[in-house]
Order: C-alpha cells, then sequence, then structure tokens
C-alpha cells in the first residue's frame, strides 16, 4: 500500500468505472478517504475552483452520457481512457457558489426521481 500512494483516494475525487458500463460516477467521500484506487477505475481530482458535487451532476446528464458511449473506444466492451475524460465537453458556472447551488438544486430532483421510481 505504501508503494502505491499516489492512487490513494482524496475527499472529493471523482471515481470514473473505466471499462463495462460506461457512465458511472461515484464521489469519494470522507468513508473513502485513503482507499486504494484500482486499475479498473480512474480517479478524477479537481482543480480548486470547482465543486466536486457539481461536476458528478454534469457528468450524469443525459447529453454527457451520450456523448461519453459515442466517444468510448472498443469493439466487444466500451471503455474509457484519460484522454478521452479530459476531452469531455463540460459547461461549468465560474462561481464556485453557482456550482454548489446548481449542486443542491441536481440532488433534489435526483432524491425525487428516486421517491418516485420507487
Amino acid at each position: 500500500a505504501n508503494k502505491l500512494k499516489k492512487y490513494r483516494l482524496k475527499v472529493g475525487d471523482i471515481i470514473v468505472g473505466r471499462r463495462g458500463t460506461i457512465g458511472n460516477f461515484a464521489l469519494v467521500k470522507n468513508e473513502q478517504e485513503g482507499w486504494l484506487c484500482g486499475t479498473d477505475c480512474i480517479r478524477l481530482r479537481l482543480k480548486s475552483g470547482l465543486h466536486p458535487e457539481f461536476i458528478v451532476e454534469v457528468l450524469r446528464t443525459h447529453t454527457i452520457q451520450h456523448w461519453l458511449i459515442a466517444n468510448a473506444v472498443g469493439q466487444t466492451m466500451l471503455g474509457l481512457n484519460t484522454e478521452i475524460i479530459s476531452n469531455v465537453p463540460l459547461h461549468i458556472p465560474d462561481s464556485l457558489n453557482t456550482q454548489i447551488l446548481l449542486a443542491a438544486y441536481f440532488h433534489k430532483w435526483d432524491r425525487a426521481i428516486a421517491l418516485t421510481e420507487k
């Protein structure tokens, strides 16, 4: 584990599945701090000024999901790599406060949708 310390997760990192089901994103929370990121995942560590919860919500949108599928590689099993992920066309508000407000708004809708589906 000490040799792999550069693969340790930090709160706010975003994990992306590399192969198989395209478009699954997970936000690293306090409970996962220090876990190791495996080879079947890509870890996104955001630069300052970006709100991780907002970015995850945007990555889960219909538009981005379709973009990921259209740009994934592979014949038998679709896959993503860091180059593909780095080229995702994101439209991000400059204001961190706006990102935080939008993330909260998206989260409320996600909960409402989940309750409706249940």
